[in-house]
């Protein structure tokens, strides 16, 4: 796809994954404290295996490999909801700006993975802890047809 400076709605799908993660490492950026913590905001495709989710998610994405965790359903809206806090950390924009952006970016994140379920991690790092993880993170799992999407914020020091 040519780039010739503006963008139709119906152009973001073709920029895909990449796309998404620009948005992240952008609102990463943003939310950097002016200390010595470290966001960490991205999404990783994983290929879809014959095993279950969470046995998938550990020989595909190096980060849980050797965690043990559950994976619980949740609804778009407790998405969103997440996606507040992590996106805008700091509160310089007005309530109906912070939801306009967060509904944007949901509807290109489904848009853009297709996902059917969207999971939170939980459980993670129970036996002790882990660096790897960050100080605080959460961790999605977006599942399409073809493929599993881990979407995570973290920060750490």
């Amino acid at each position: 796809m040519k780039y010739s400076g503006t963008l139709d709605d119906g152009d973001y799908k073709n920029l895909g994954i990449p796309f998404i993660k620009g948005i992240l490492h952008t609102f990463e950026s943003l939310n950097q404290p002016d200390s010595t913590l470290s966001y960490d905001y991205d999404i990783v495709q994983v290929e879809k295996g014959n095993k279950n989710m969470i046995e998938t998610l550990k020989e595909q994405f190096d980060v849980l490999r050797d965690q043990s965790f559950n994976l619980n359903s949740i609804s778009d809206e407790e998405l969103k909801k997440s996606l507040t806090g992590w996106l805008f950390e700091t509160k310089f924009v007005s309530a109906s700006k912070v939801e306009k952006e967060v509904n944007f970016f949901h509807n290109l994140l489904k848009e853009i993975t297709g996902y059917k379920s969207c999971f939170r991690a939980t459980e993670l790092d129970s036996t002790s802890f882990s660096y790897d993880l960050g100080v605080y993170y959460e961790y999605f799992v977006l599942e399409s047809e073809a493929y599993i999407y881990v979407l995570y914020f973290n920060y750490s020091d």
